[in-house]
Order: C-alpha cells, then structure tokens, then sequence
C-alpha cells in the first residue's frame, strides 16, 4: 500500500526518465520502480541538470513512522568515478533498510553514467565522458545541497512530516558529505569512508601538465575507457584550496562523525583518518569515532578475498546512523 505521507509523483516510465535526464526543463518530479525494487527519483537542482537517485526502500514499501517522529533518511554520495549502484552501495542502502532507516543514493549530475549498469570494456559505463571532464567538486557539493532542501522541503519534498538528515560518502563522496555538514549543523551525523584529508592531491608536474594540455586524462582500469578532467576541475581546486581541506576543518564539524579507513589504502592513505580524528574534542562537542580496518580503498570490492572487513565497515555506519538519526532532536 502507498504511503499518503510520501509526495512523490506518480510512477512513470523508463523512457519517460530518459526523455528528461538530459534536459533543463522545469518538469514535474518523476518517479519510477526500478528492477533492483527500489524507486528512481529526478531531483531538481535548480540548474540545467538534475540529479537522479534509488530511494530504499520502494515508496510503495515504506513504513509510516510515528506521528510525532520525522523520517530518517540517509543520503548516500558515491566517490570519483562512482555512480549510485556502483559496488557496496546497494548493500549498504539495504542494511540502512533493515535498521529502519532510509537511504537515498544519488549520481551526481556529471559523474559521466547513466548511473545502472556495472562498467565493463563490452559495455562502457561512461557514457557521457564530456560531462564527466566539466565536473567539479562545487558542482556536487551544490547538488548534494540541492538533494538535502529537496528532502526538507515539506510541500514539494517527499516528506510532508519532515526529516533527520544522515550523510554518507566514499572517497570523494566523503568530502562532499564533509563540505555539506561543515555548512550545515542541523545535519544529524556524518559517516565518511576513506575520504581523503584534501582533494588536491597533485603533484606541481601533474598539475603544470594539466594546464598545458588543458586536461587530465587517464585510462579508467574498470572499462578501459579514456576519460579526461578538464582545466575547470583544476581550477575548481585550486580557488577552493582552504575550504576543501576537510581534514583541517574537521576539528570544527559540530556533527557526528564516523570515519571509516583501511589501512592498505593506497589512494587516501590512513593518515589522512588519522587528521579527521585529531578533531574530537577540540572545539566542538560532537561525537568521533574511527575505525581503522585491514583492508584497501574499496574495501574488497573488485578486488577479490574476504569480505570481513566490508562487512564491519557496513554495521559500524548503520549503527552509527541508527544511533543519531533516530535518537536525535532536529527537525527540519
């Protein structure tokens, strides 16, 4: 049975989705099923592109919760060349599910998929390569806010009775979450996996070399695709430096934080959680907790052995977020 509390458009169709993906037309919100069972949501962003998600549950399986309670939902942010079904996602989506919680996991508007099916070299996942090179951290950063306004929005949200505002992110995911949260103290926790202290980590040749090329390019390992940021990802960083040294700031987040890190990471090194955790306590009052685990980047993913550590890394983010999604006071 349908939820009356939850304001979602009436289902549509896939070529309806894809009829509007691409466009900057003020159309009404569209919703689907999908063959994973959840719902695809079309966010607005106030710009030409939307942001599409996976709503966990299905609107049509949702549970009402109690009247004087707000739904508690979870926004989950992929990394650098991720998308919303990309590798643990979905997993953790459905365990966030089965504590209760709600999980929105959202693509970015530029990170270059159709945001379904796994990449392979038969079948690139990036099918808009061009819009993958002008993607920038303040664009999803700006689209995360957009997605967070969204569920807040009790008219024109999905939401009528409101909502406690959980973020997670992976790698880059996670300092977009952290950029959010710094901006944003009525966030009710943060969990971030093996974000990196600071985004800008270049080297002075790379970065020469990018700008004397005017990009970055790079063979993307997963599909074999040759994929490139252009030069206003660069400068993006660069004017931005201060602000996206997230580790620094950390001792200032006046929200739950949970970082979770591997220490055979060979992209974001452990020092970098290291960072992240020399802020408890310092200026703000608002609980940290790290976890170190054995394991790389992706936590196994695509990289074949156990999955132990995934799987300590998943129940340490639901019960972190069960913990202060549905205990805590904000309302909004």
């Amino acid at each position: 049975m349908r939820m009356p509390y939850l304001n979602l458009a009436p289902r549509a169709s896939r070529e309806a989705k894809r009829r509007f993906a691409d466009t900057g037309a003020p159309v009404a919100r569209v919703a689907f099923m999908t063959d994973l069972g959840t719902t695809s949501v079309r966010i607005p962003t106030g710009s030409y592109w939307p942001v599409w998600a996976d709503l966990y549950p299905a609107a049509d399986r949702l549970t009402e919760p109690a009247a004087d309670r707000p739904m508690s939902v979870v926004v989950l942010c992929h990394g650098f060349k991720g998308y919303r079904r990309w590798g643990f996602i979905p997993l953790l989506a459905r365990r966030l599910c089965d504590a209760g919680l709600v999980a929105l996991a959202v693509d970015f508007s530029h990170n270059g998929t159709d945001g379904g099916d796994p990449p392979s070299p038969a079948e690139p996942n990036y099918r808009h390569p061009q819009r993958f090179r002008r993607n920038t951290m303040d664009r999803e950063r700006r689209e995360l806010v957009s997605v967070i306004h969204w569920l807040r929005d009790r008219e024109k949200g999905p939401f009528p009775r409101g909502v406690n505002v959980g973020l997670w992110g992976h790698s880059r995911g996670g300092v977009v979450a952290l950029l959010a949260a710094l901006d944003d103290p009525s966030i009710s926790a943060v969990a971030t996996w093996s974000a990196p202290a600071r985004p800008d980590n270049y080297t002075a040749r790379q970065m020469d070399r990018w700008r004397e090329q005017g990009e970055y390019a790079f063979i993307d390992s997963a599909t074999g695709q040759r994929l490139a940021l252009g030069l206003g990802h660069l400068e993006d960083l660069s004017s931005h430096r201060a602000e996206y040294a997230v580790g620094e700031r950390a001792a200032r987040l006046s929200v739950p934080h949970l970082v979770v890190h591997g220490e055979l990471d060979l992209v974001a090194p452990v020092r970098d959680a290291e960072t992240f955790s020399r802020g408890a306590g310092a200026s703000t009052a608002a609980p940290k907790k790290l976890v170190r685990l054995r394991t790389g980047h992706t936590y196994g993913v695509g990289a074949g052995g156990s999955m132990e550590a995934l799987e300590r890394a998943i129940a340490e983010t639901v019960e972190w977020f069960a913990q202060h999604l549905k205990t805590g006071e904000k309302r909004l």
